[in-house]
Formats: C-alpha cells, sequence, structure tokens
C-alpha cells in the first residue's frame, strides 16, 4: 500500500476532502518515520560491524 503525501493546502476545494486526506497525512508521517527508524537501525548496526573489524585489523597490525 502506498501512502501520498497530501497538502493539506487552500488548494484543494472541497473542504470534505481536506479532512479526508488527514488520516492519510498522519498514516503516510507514520510509514515514513518507521522506514527511516527501520534504515537508521540497520546502518547503525553496520556500523558497529565495521568497528569491531577495525580493532580487529588494528591489533593485527600491532602484533605483527
Amino acid at each position: 500500500m502506498r501512502f501520498r503525501r497530501l497538502s493539506l493546502g487552500t488548494n484543494h476545494r472541497n473542504i470534505a476532502h481536506k479532512i479526508q486526506s488527514i488520516p492519510n497525512q498522519a498514516a503516510h508521517n507514520y510509514a515514513f518515520a518507521l522506514r527511516t527508524f527501520v534504515k537508521r537501525a540497520i546502518f547503525k548496526k553496520q556500523s558497529k560491524k565495521n568497528e569491531v573489524k577495525r580493532s580487529e585489523i588494528k591489533s593485527e597490525v600491532l602484533k605483527s
């Protein structure tokens, strides 16, 4: 299901449509927040992995 970002400005002629579009806006905001949160979590996980790799490489370099 795709959520379209609906402008709640005065460009809508009928007020009924404006009232209808408010839940859609909320749904879009929620979906957007969820996606960015998931992306951030994945990115954090990856950066932690990279840090571990870096520390391993450093210890190997120090050994040799």
